[in-house]
């Protein structure tokens, strides 16, 4: 929902989100010269080390739209490596995204 919220403001060519994860929080945002800026914070769980990540939220959007999960994981390594999300209770999928250059 959040993402959902955010993406209202971003522009159609360039639907970049960023990701900011903190302690326990995770911090989705776009800029829009346009229409503005869109922020939202969700509570997370796991933050290893605080990571800033940019990527396409029309991509992330769909991939969770193709799960019926509530949760997911987000596992990521730095902010050019790819995203590896998988549903908490089903290990069977997983979805891939690569971030984009911010």
């Amino acid at each position: 929902e959040a993402l959902d919220r955010v993406m209202l403001m971003s522009a159609d060519n360039a639907s970049a989100v960023m990701l900011a994860f903190e302690q326990e929080a995770l911090t989705v945002s776009t800029k829009n010269p346009e229409t503005g800026d869109a922020t939202d914070i969700v509570k997370t769980t796991a933050i290893e080390s605080p990571l800033k990540i940019s990527l396409n939220g029309h991509y992330l959007v769909d991939m969770l739209n193709a799960t019926d999960a509530k949760i997911v994981e987000l596992h990521l390594g730095d902010d050019m490596s790819p995203v590896v999300v998988t549903p908490e209770h089903d290990k069977s999928h997983t979805y891939v995204l690569m971030p984009l250059r911010s």
